[in-house]
């Protein structure tokens, strides 16, 4: 079997697109003193997994769903109480949107890393990158549907 151009450069098709074709453009802002509990309910409102954390215009880093089960809810603390600094990821990284996919993937690998913010060349934040978004890109006849199904926002269960 014949290997594509894309394998022979030691990528997977769709990792040398850019950040700024896949990304979400949306950014939902946070503070670190804001507690979880109007966190999850801003990620619900804007159907977002994540929210990039500033302190005034400072990037303090991102809080993901991830970051409140794991960090919070599974260590038994209360989303009323806790506040974002104490289970947000104190990451200041980010990518930019002219870099590669295959480069913002590595860096989210290399720092377990679910979601990056995404700045321009002005270093202003201008979206989110997610691994959803990676998983798009790279496999996107898999992942496309998927992708949509997940974002897509739940409608509340019936009460009977």
């Amino acid at each position: 079997m014949e290997s594509t151009p894309h394998e022979r450069r030691g990528l997977m098709a769709g990792e040398d697109r850019l950040v700024g074709k896949v990304m979400r453009r949306q950014v939902v802002k946070i503070d670190p003193s804001a507690k979880v509990e109007e966190a999850a309910r801003l990620m619900d409102h804007h159907n977002v997994s994540s929210l990039v954390v500033f302190e005034g215009s400072h990037l303090r880093g991102i809080l993901t769903e991830h970051d409140i089960l794991v960090y919070g809810t599974a260590h038994g603390k209360h989303p009323g109480t806790t506040t974002v600094e104490e289970v947000m990821r104190h990451d200041e990284q980010a990518c930019r949107d002219d870099d590669c996919v295959g480069h913002a993937a590595r860096l989210m690998a290399d720092r377990r890393l679910l979601a990056l913010p995404v700045t321009d060349a002005e270093g202003t934040v201008i979206g989110t990158l997610s691994l959803l978004d990676v998983a798009g890109t790279v496999m996107p006849q898999a992942a496309t549907a998927w992708i949509e199904q997940v974002r897509k926002k739940r409608q509340p269960e019936p009460t009977i």
